[in-house]
């Protein structure tokens, strides 16, 4: 349909998707059925998926300001659920593209409820603080602690702010879980780095750094093969994981034992599938 606003929505009701993602479904048949003026890419689609009990919508760029994901959210939840609930299908659908309609004027106001829904900006910052003030307090302990921190390998995120303030004291304790890749701050504490820089500061490292190394995520070189050697007619391979050498050694025991074409990704690389 296509109203006032010159924007053109389209109302699908499938049976069902089957196994797709409905965001993933919504949005290939946007693209196939061109909706919307192409000069202005200003087309809706809301999907309906019965069986499943699952809705989209999916909006051109030219509404992205206007339909926002929050706002189409909350027009599936407020306007067209509470229908299909009580099977009032048509009732639903026109709730929706009414909604969808009043949201292109800048008119769509989400209803009381959902306002309540939303976090106050007040909460928002007292869990900041709060969780600024645990972090201080882990930052300024002098005694017995056990710290957990995530990124495995220490390129990124709190555990670089856990080394910045415990590297340089002798009776801390590091232990790494797990492989550390070529280039990350973990291999280079694990192989003995004497000083890093973190945070722009040069930081000796006097604690005592350990490594579990038999917990791996994924299957060794065997273990790989193995696998590979169920797959009928053995596929072309790009090997993107891993440091050179083992990726290196893995295309040629693939190209001994099963005659595989086998590329070694590289940055920029593009290839078909």
């Amino acid at each position: 349909m296509a109203r006032s606003t010159s924007t053109q929505i389209s109302i699908v009701t499938i049976k069902n998707i089957g196994d797709y993602d409905v965001a993933d479904y919504t949005l290939k048949l946007f693209n196939q059925w061109h909706i919307g003026q192409q000069s202005k890419n200003n087309g809706v689609l809301m999907l309906v998926a019965m069986d499943n009990h699952k809705s989209n919508i999916t909006t051109g760029s030219g509404l992205e300001g206007a339909l926002p994901d929050i706002i189409c959210a909350r027009i599936l939840r407020n306007e067209v659920a509470p229908s299909f609930k009580n099977r009032r299908y048509y009732e639903g659908l026109s709730k929706g593209a009414d909604a969808i309609i009043a949201a292109t004027k800048g008119e769509y106001k989400a209803d009381a409820n959902d306002k309540k829904q939303d976090i106050p900006l007040w909460a928002v910052i007292a869990i900041i603080v709060v969780i600024y003030f645990v972090l201080w307090l882990i930052n300024k302990m002098r005694g017995g602690a056990i710290i957990i921190a995530g990124s495995g390998m220490a390129n990124g995120g709190r555990v670089r702010h856990h080394l910045a303030h415990n590297l340089a004291d002798p009776s801390a304790h590091v232990l790494f879980v797990g492989y550390q890749a070529d280039g990350t701050l973990g291999r280079l504490l694990v192989n003995g780095a004497k000083r890093v820089r973190l945070f722009g500061a040069d930081i000796p490292v006097r604690a005592q750094i350990h490594t579990v190394g038999g917990l791996s995520a994924h299957a060794d070189q065997q273990g790989l093969l193995d696998w590979y050697g169920t797959a009928p007619n053995h596929p072309p391979v790009a090997l993107v994981h891993g440091e050179n050498p083992a990726r290196a050694a893995l295309a040629t025991q693939l190209h001994a034992r099963f005659g595989t074409d086998v590329t070694l990704a590289q940055p920029g690389m593009t290839r078909e599938i």
